[in-house]
């Protein structure tokens, strides 16, 4: 057993503060930086960048720095609801976690959500339940989202909050009508970018569509089942393997055109060859 062990006392308490808040200042510049660079250079759709950012990318190997596109994309929303947080909600600012998998599922909280988390833990048993019938602590507030959080319980939070499940003792079990989109929905053509006939955008105008269609009934009458973040996350998976897909063979395409010979370095040998066979 080594004698040299490390000591514990106040310096190595200090040391691993600094290291861990060097570690936040890091995730957090990096975030808001790629954020900015993704608001700055990217098209109306949101998935492409202009030819500035592309040969930027190539000529100094962000792939190498990021590991893949899609992990910039991630820090970039990081960045976004980073600027979010500082702009409509300072006062919390310091309860954001520290690892990028926990701030990346708080990037994919609504506004609404994201305030609802900052300053308590909410539960409901259905999407038009009013706020009075919310389920929180009893005590104090207990928010959700605070420095130590896991990016799982922020993920396990948001779909039981979009996708509550009825008790069993609920009595509105009687199934009136079901709506169905087209599979099409995680479709993506081999560039990486979607070609399906229903896209995300129309997912939620369809899901707002029947909250409002059933605004005007009693809750206690009719209760509003939805499955929209398993398509979601569907979505994401199929989204994610396309975009490496693509990006992989753009790196083929990339690395062959290298090892072949240009067209004027095939004419000069061609050249060359004619001259030793005239000599």
């Amino acid at each position: 057993m080594s004698t040299n062990k490390i000591p514990l006392n106040k310096e190595l308490a200090d040391r691993i503060s600094t290291l861990i808040g060097n570690v936040r200042r890091s995730v957090i510049d990096l975030a808001s930086l790629a954020a900015e660079i993704r608001n700055q250079y990217r098209d109306e759709s949101g998935k492409k960048y202009d030819s500035t950012f592309e040969a930027f990318w190539k000529a100094f190997n962000m792939d190498g720095k990021f590991g893949t596109r899609a992990t910039f994309t991630k820090y970039a929303s990081i960045g976004d609801v980073i600027h979010k947080v500082q702009a409509q909600f300072e006062m919390y600012a310091d309860s954001l976690p520290v690892t990028m998998t926990a701030l990346y599922e708080i990037s994919q909280l609504t506004d609404e959500e994201l305030g609802l988390c900052l300053v308590n833990t909410y539960r409901r048993s259905e999407v038009t339940a009013d706020q009075k019938k919310w389920i929180k602590p009893k005590t104090k507030p207990k928010p959700l989202i605070h420095p130590h959080v896991q990016a799982g319980i922020i993920s396990g939070w948001r779909k039981r909050w979009r996708n509550p499940v009825p008790p069993d003792t609920d009595k509105r079990k009687l199934s009136v009508a079901e709506v169905k989109i087209h599979n099409s929905l995680t479709s993506f053509r081999k560039d990486g970018t979607h070609n399906g006939s229903v896209s995300l955008n129309d997912l939620d105008a369809i899901i707002e569509a029947l909250k409002a269609a059933l605004s005007g009934f009693s809750s206690d009458a009719i209760r509003l089942d939805l499955h929209d973040e398993k398509l979601k996350d569907k979505y994401k998976k199929e989204e994610l393997k396309a975009e490496t897909k693509a990006e992989m063979k753009a790196k083929e395409a990339e690395d062959a055109a290298k090892k072949k010979p240009s067209k004027t370095k095939m004419i000069k040998k061609k050249r060359s060859v004619e001259r030793l066979k005239s000599a």
